[in-house]
């Protein structure tokens, strides 16, 4: 799955993955769904009360356009069908989008979508890196995937490690989830990377944080005995929750 930097207005660059085409599609015809399910239910309660088909089609088909618009507007860059696919769409500059980005992206999206059947938004996001729509290109937004990508488990992560070769120094780090770790080590790795003000302010509440969690005393030190701690943590954690 391609990967995509995004560098927020802190400076700060965080990796995600780029939503694929067929992740996107599939979006897409459940948000389809949504939109014809509601179109029929509008028709279906218009003719129920006599309150006019015809009106009922205008309005079902009005709000099945304006669907995507408002879902995306209203759930902070997701559609039913994106939260579904674990898709968000954002700026590339890190912000979360606002709602001239969203009427931008619908815009386009509808003449892409439904007057060349989707052939040009294809088109274009395959030809665009990363791939992006010709709202997308023009909000200066993108759609990720925030779902988790983990290739290798936490147990793999580090070298493999036994309680007989090894002895723990953090016995609390049991408080913390798999998924906590996970990120530490992302935290750690990138660190390593981009050792710039930006991420040894990431490194300082990381340290304030697990020092919180595992109720002990915070002790002041500098970065470097901070990211020993934080990997001393990590190491712990592998330990005792294999052994």
């Amino acid at each position: 799955m391609q990967k995509i930097d995004i560098t927020t207005t802190q400076n700060v660059t965080i990796q995600y993955s780029q939503a694929t085409t067929g992740e996107r599609v599939y979006a897409f015809i459940i948000d389809l769904i949504i939109s014809i399910s509601f179109y029929l239910l509008l028709v279906f309660i218009f003719n129920l009360f006599r309150m006019g088909a015809t009106a009922g089609s205008i309005l079902g088909v009005v709000s099945g356009l304006l669907y995507p618009l408002i879902a995306e507007w209203t759930n902070s860059g997701q559609t039913y069908g994106k939260r579904w696919m674990k898709l968000k769409v954002v700026k590339l500059d890190g912000k979360d989008a606002q709602g001239l980005d969203y009427l931008i992206r619908w815009f386009f999206g509808f003449i892409e979508l439904y007057f060349t059947a989707g052939i040009l938004a294809y088109i274009v996001a395959k030809i665009t890196i990363p791939h992006q729509r010709i709202g997308d290109l023009v909000a200066g937004t993108t759609c990720i995937s925030i779902q988790p990508d983990y290739n290798i488990s936490l147990k793999q992560i580090l070298e493999m490690r036994t309680t007989g070769n090894y002895t723990p120094v953090y016995h609390q780090v049991t408080v913390f989830s798999e998924e906590q770790m996970l990120v530490l080590k992302q935290v750690l790795d990138r660190w390593q990377k981009y050792q710039n003000a930006n991420y040894q302010s990431l490194i300082d509440d990381l340290y304030s944080s697990v020092h919180k969690q595992m109720e002990i005393v915070e002790i002041p030190a500098p970065v470097t005995q901070k990211v020993d701690m934080l990997r001393q943590v990590l190491s712990d954690y592998i330990v005792i929750t294999r052994s």
